[in-house]
């Protein structure tokens, strides 16, 4: 006898950790941690840091609470959108197409090329 391990117990396991990290640097960041590294002695690190961080938390937090209720490209634009903010980008029209390009892009090589489920593609997916 053996036990049977689902589809989504390493996905949970990844994210799990991936979110403790994001908590860690989050408290890390807010404390008045270095949160850019500069190798180049001329170059300093962008202002604003607890907000660019909070962007990145609120991104990867987005998808997670989001991907049930409107699906998978949704969530990730949104979240795509958000991490972009954090690194600068404005947010337009610009991220919002660049993110939904990716997002689908990701949803069809995983749906359709590998055969892995991510769940439907909007909330109201036929398929």
């Amino acid at each position: 006898m053996y036990a049977v391990v689902g589809a989504t117990f390493i996905p949970t396991i990844i994210v799990s950790l991936l979110c403790l990290c994001g908590v860690l640097y989050g408290v890390d960041v807010f404390k008045g941690g270095a949160v850019d590294l500069a190798f180049d002695e001329e170059s300093s690190p962008l202002d604003g840091a607890p907000a660019r961080a909070a962007y990145f938390l609120a991104g990867l937090f987005c998808f997670v609470i989001f991907i049930k209720p409107l699906g998978f490209v949704l969530a990730a634009v949104f979240s795509g959108v958000a991490i972009a903010r954090s690194f600068g980008a404005a947010v337009g029209l610009r991220s919002l197409l660049i993110c939904s390009g990716i997002s689908i892009l990701f949803w069809v090589l995983f749906d359709f090329l590998l055969s892995v489920d991510l769940g439907p593609m909007f909330p109201l997916s036929l398929k």
